[in-house]
């Protein structure tokens, strides 16, 4: 597995990602425009192929970053590819020179509970009712740099 920036050849990749990965997922020009943003990261988990198999994207204001979305492929997971983006996107953040990273994350979804905790991300908050389809509530978790 490699971990390198995104490129406009990934965007289908990417955006069935997406649509596998999230119940409300974002659509292929949403996509593109994070990848084309200035002030933003876009990573990809690439396969032998060079087939991207997850990603993670995330904008910054001034000294903050925040993580916009981060999906691994189902047959993918529980194989490091996950703690591998978010490691390569906290080294990047550092070179960028910003003080945190903060994510909300579905209160039910216990495994990106667990890897945010073990990667020293603490829970700093609630939103209620922050998802849709189904309805819940998503915990802020930040990585102080």
């Amino acid at each position: 597995m490699q971990i390198r920036k995104a490129r406009k050849d990934d965007i289908y990749d990417i955006h069935q990602i997406e649509k596998t990965c999230f119940s409300t997922p974002w659509g292929r020009e949403s996509l593109e425009s994070e990848m084309d943003y200035e002030d933003g990261i876009m990573l990809v988990a690439c396969d032998e192929n060079d087939r991207a198999i997850g990603y993670v994207s995330l904008r910054f204001v001034l000294d903050e970053g925040y993580m916009n979305n981060i999906a691994v492929l189902p047959e993918h997971r529980r194989n490091g590819t996950a703690t591998a983006l978010l490691n390569a996107l906290a080294e990047k953040c550092r070179e960028e020179g910003l003080s945190f990273i903060t994510l909300e994350v579905r209160y039910g979804n216990e495994a990106a509970k667990a890897l945010y905790s073990s990667l020293g991300y603490a829970i700093t908050g609630k939103r209620r009712r922050f998802y849709r389809l189904p309805e819940e509530d998503a915990l802020i978790y930040t990585l102080t740099l």
